[in-house]
Protein backbone atom coordinates (compact mmCIF):
# COMPACT_ATOMS: atom_id res chain seq x y z
CA UNK A 1 0.00 0.00 0.00
CA UNK A 2 1.39 3.32 -0.97
CA UNK A 3 1.01 6.48 1.09
CA UNK A 4 -0.07 9.59 -0.75
CA UNK A 5 -0.32 12.97 0.81
CA UNK A 6 -3.50 14.83 0.73
CA UNK A 7 -3.24 17.56 -1.93
CA UNK A 8 -4.32 20.22 0.52
CA UNK A 9 -1.76 19.25 3.17
CA UNK A 10 1.16 19.25 0.71
CA UNK A 11 0.13 22.69 -0.49
CA UNK A 12 0.08 24.07 3.07
CA UNK A 13 3.44 22.44 3.76
CA UNK A 14 4.96 24.08 0.67
CA UNK A 15 3.47 27.43 1.60
CA UNK A 16 4.86 27.09 5.14
CA UNK A 17 8.45 26.64 3.88
CA UNK A 18 8.03 29.29 1.18
CA UNK A 19 6.69 31.94 3.55
CA UNK A 20 9.18 34.53 4.76
CA UNK A 21 7.04 36.13 7.45
CA UNK A 22 9.20 36.51 10.57
CA UNK A 23 12.47 35.70 8.76
CA UNK A 24 13.85 39.12 9.63
CA UNK A 25 13.09 38.58 13.30
CA UNK A 26 14.84 35.22 13.28
CA UNK A 27 17.87 36.63 11.46
CA UNK A 28 18.01 39.53 13.91
CA UNK A 29 17.88 37.07 16.81
CA UNK A 30 21.02 35.40 15.42
CA UNK A 31 22.88 38.63 14.63
CA UNK A 32 21.89 40.87 17.55
CA UNK A 33 23.73 39.20 20.49
CA UNK A 34 27.17 39.17 18.82
CA UNK A 35 26.62 42.69 17.51
CA UNK A 36 25.62 44.02 20.94
CA UNK A 37 28.57 42.21 22.59
CA UNK A 38 30.94 43.69 19.99
CA UNK A 39 29.54 47.17 20.58
CA UNK A 40 30.11 46.93 24.34
CA UNK A 41 33.54 45.31 23.85
CA UNK A 42 34.62 48.26 21.70
CA UNK A 43 33.23 50.68 24.29
CA UNK A 44 34.98 48.96 27.21
CA UNK A 45 38.27 48.67 25.34
CA UNK A 46 38.08 52.36 24.48
CA UNK A 47 37.37 53.20 28.10
CA UNK A 48 40.38 51.12 29.20
CA UNK A 49 42.63 52.84 26.64
CA UNK A 50 41.39 56.25 27.78
CA UNK A 51 42.16 55.18 31.36
CA UNK A 52 45.66 54.17 30.32
CA UNK A 53 46.17 57.54 28.63
CA UNK A 54 44.89 59.45 31.67
CA UNK A 55 47.13 57.38 33.97
CA UNK A 56 50.15 58.22 31.79
CA UNK A 57 49.19 61.91 31.94
CA UNK A 58 48.95 61.69 35.73
CA UNK A 59 52.36 60.04 35.96
CA UNK A 60 53.91 62.71 33.73
CA UNK A 61 52.42 65.51 35.82
CA UNK A 62 53.44 63.98 39.16
CA UNK A 63 56.92 63.08 37.86
CA UNK A 64 57.42 66.67 36.80
CA UNK A 65 57.10 67.66 40.47
CA UNK A 66 59.82 65.13 41.36
CA UNK A 67 62.06 66.25 38.48
CA UNK A 68 61.84 69.92 39.47
CA UNK A 69 62.40 69.16 43.17
CA UNK A 70 59.00 70.33 44.39
CA UNK A 71 57.99 66.89 45.69
CA UNK A 72 61.40 66.35 47.28
CA UNK A 73 61.47 69.75 49.04
CA UNK A 74 57.92 69.18 50.35
CA UNK A 75 58.88 65.61 51.47
CA UNK A 76 56.03 63.94 49.63
CA UNK A 77 54.87 60.55 50.77
CA UNK A 78 53.78 57.80 48.40
CA UNK A 79 50.18 58.77 49.23
CA UNK A 80 50.71 62.38 48.14
CA UNK A 81 52.37 61.19 44.95
CA UNK A 82 49.46 58.84 44.26
CA UNK A 83 46.97 61.64 44.95
CA UNK A 84 48.68 63.71 42.27
CA UNK A 85 48.67 60.81 39.79
CA UNK A 86 45.05 59.83 40.44
CA UNK A 87 43.76 63.40 40.15
CA UNK A 88 44.36 63.05 36.39
CA UNK A 89 43.20 59.43 36.07
CA UNK A 90 39.51 60.25 36.41
CA UNK A 91 38.27 57.08 34.68
CA UNK A 92 39.82 54.92 37.41
CA UNK A 93 37.59 55.70 40.38
CA UNK A 94 39.50 53.35 42.71
CA UNK A 95 42.96 54.46 41.55
CA UNK A 96 44.18 55.36 45.05
CA UNK A 97 43.43 51.90 46.43
CA UNK A 98 44.41 49.70 43.47
CA UNK A 99 47.38 51.47 41.86
CA UNK A 100 50.92 50.24 42.47
CA UNK A 101 53.82 52.70 42.58
CA UNK A 102 57.53 52.21 42.10
CA UNK A 103 59.75 55.31 42.20
CA UNK A 104 63.45 54.45 42.21
CA UNK A 105 66.47 56.77 42.05
CA UNK A 106 70.20 56.25 41.74
CA UNK A 107 73.04 58.75 41.82
CA UNK A 108 75.33 57.46 39.07
CA UNK A 109 73.71 56.81 35.67
CA UNK A 110 70.76 55.38 33.75
CA UNK A 111 72.50 52.02 33.38
CA UNK A 112 72.59 51.49 37.14
CA UNK A 113 68.94 52.54 37.27
CA UNK A 114 67.95 49.69 34.97
CA UNK A 115 69.36 47.17 37.44
CA UNK A 116 67.29 48.59 40.31
CA UNK A 117 63.88 48.31 38.57
CA UNK A 118 62.13 45.08 37.51
CA UNK A 119 63.00 43.68 34.11
CA UNK A 120 59.33 43.37 33.21
CA UNK A 121 57.00 46.26 33.90
CA UNK A 122 54.29 43.68 34.58
CA UNK A 123 56.22 42.77 37.76
CA UNK A 124 55.31 46.15 39.26
CA UNK A 125 52.03 45.66 41.04
CA UNK A 126 50.17 43.09 43.06
CA UNK A 127 50.54 39.43 42.20
CA UNK A 128 48.09 38.15 39.59
CA UNK A 129 46.11 36.07 42.10
CA UNK A 130 45.47 38.66 44.82
CA UNK A 131 47.32 41.01 47.11
CA UNK A 132 47.88 44.56 48.18
CA UNK A 133 49.45 46.96 45.70
CA UNK A 134 53.21 47.44 45.95
CA UNK A 135 54.25 50.95 46.85
CA UNK A 136 57.87 52.13 46.91
CA UNK A 137 58.74 55.81 46.79
CA UNK A 138 62.35 56.95 46.58
CA UNK A 139 62.49 60.16 44.51
CA UNK A 140 66.20 60.72 45.17
CA UNK A 141 67.93 64.07 45.30
CA UNK A 142 69.07 66.74 42.88
CA UNK A 143 70.63 65.34 39.67
CA UNK A 144 69.63 61.74 40.53
CA UNK A 145 68.44 59.39 37.78
CA UNK A 146 64.83 58.43 38.46
CA UNK A 147 62.33 55.88 37.14
CA UNK A 148 58.62 56.16 37.90
CA UNK A 149 56.25 53.23 37.29
CA UNK A 150 52.57 53.20 38.14
CA UNK A 151 50.39 50.21 37.33
CA UNK A 152 46.66 49.65 37.64
CA UNK A 153 44.84 46.36 37.19
CA UNK A 154 41.86 47.07 34.93
CA UNK A 155 39.14 44.46 35.35
CA UNK A 156 36.93 43.97 32.32
CA UNK A 157 33.24 43.82 33.19
CA UNK A 158 32.14 42.24 29.92
CA UNK A 159 32.33 38.44 29.72
CA UNK A 160 34.62 36.80 27.15
CA UNK A 161 37.20 39.59 27.35
CA UNK A 162 39.82 37.24 28.81
CA UNK A 163 41.81 37.37 25.56
CA UNK A 164 42.79 40.93 26.47
CA UNK A 165 44.00 40.12 29.99
CA UNK A 166 47.75 40.10 30.56
CA UNK A 167 47.97 39.19 34.27
CA UNK A 168 44.82 37.15 34.80
CA UNK A 169 41.61 36.29 33.05
CA UNK A 170 39.57 39.48 32.47
CA UNK A 171 42.33 41.63 34.08
CA UNK A 172 44.76 43.80 32.17
CA UNK A 173 47.63 45.58 33.90
CA UNK A 174 47.72 49.15 32.63
CA UNK A 175 51.22 50.63 32.88
CA UNK A 176 52.40 54.24 32.91
CA UNK A 177 56.04 55.13 33.34
CA UNK A 178 58.70 57.73 32.77
CA UNK A 179 62.45 57.86 33.25
CA UNK A 180 64.35 61.12 33.73
CA UNK A 181 67.19 62.88 35.52
CA UNK A 182 66.23 65.22 38.33
CA UNK A 183 67.14 68.85 37.77
CA UNK A 184 69.94 70.37 39.88
CA UNK A 185 67.52 72.24 42.16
Amino acid sequence: MRFTAHPRSSRSLRSFFAADNGATAVEFAFVAPPFIWLFFAIFETGLMLFGEYSLQTGVQEAARKIRTGEAIKDAWSVGQFLDEVCSNAVVMSDCKTKASVLVQSVATNFQQLTTSVPASKLDVGPPAANGAPQRQFNPGKASYYTAVYVTYDWEFKLPLMSAFGNVASNTRRVIAYTVFRNEPF
